[in-house]
């Protein structure tokens, strides 16, 4: 069973791979996006956005490009946030694109999450071409929860540490307190807009890090959130 130190390190370092496999430096020095595009070209995986996102217009896009995969359930299938599927030779990640753009990007990175984290080691173990594994996202919850599956868990912690590095956000925290204020609002509104992101994720970024005190109101409203130390603990 992997240890909670063991899993932290796991997520670290296969962020630290993802930016080494697109070329990009580490620790990131830039302050703007990641780069989530050239990220996830790096793996061979398509990252489309569409309008509507469910199981038919996944399949109806798995067939445009020459994959036939229809195993979904056929009564009252739900929309989707994401949706990921993968073989030994690429991928495709497809995200809601009725989304915003922050949703949407945290999103993609939690597909590209399970694609590092879950679903290459299974293709490995596999050892077949013609296999394809799925995973699948109703919704992707930017914040945190205790509750939240150790997979989905997984995933968002590679999302946020992908698209708000701690160097990154302890820099934009140290310029932005020295010119302003340690205002917590101001910096989740500030930041968010830095690294495209929304302000539930990054005010959650922030406090996991202890670069700022408490949680928001409007972001305590999830009762079963923790900071990452108790939950690691």
């Amino acid at each position: 069973m992997i240890t909670p130190a063991d899993e932290a390190e796991w997520i670290a370092e296969a962020v630290r791979r993802s930016f080494g496999n697109a070329e990009l430096p580490w620790p990131p020095q830039a302050s703007g996006p990641a780069r989530l595009n050239d990220l996830i070209s790096s793996y061979n995986l398509v990252h489309e956005e569409v309008f509507g996102l469910n199981y038919a217009a996944v399949s109806a896009r798995l067939q445009h490009w020459e994959i036939h995969w229809d195993d979904f359930p056929r009564t009252n299938p739900p929309d989707l946030a994401g949706f990921l599927y993968a073989n030994a030779v690429c991928g495709f990640i497809f995200v809601r694109r009725d989304d915003t753009v922050p949703r949407r990007r945290f999103t993609a990175a939690h597909e590209l999450g399970h694609y590092c984290l879950h679903l290459t080691p299974e293709l490995l173990s596999l050892g077949q071409d013609g296999v394809g594994l799925v995973a699948v996202d109703e919704d992707v919850f930017e914040a945190e929860a205790a509750s939240v599956l150790a997979r989905e868990r997984q995933a968002n912690r590679f999302a946020a540490e992908l698209l708000m590095p701690e160097p990154v956000c302890r820099n934009l925290v140290d310029r932005y307190s020295g010119k302003y204020g340690r205002v917590p609002r101001f910096l989740i509104h500030q930041i968010a807009g830095d690294l495209l992101v929304s302000r539930e994720a990054i005010a959650w970024r922030l406090w996991t890090l202890n670069l700022i005190d408490e949680l928001p109101r409007w972001l305590s409203r999830h009762e079963d959130v923790a900071p990452v130390e108790d939950q690691l603990s």
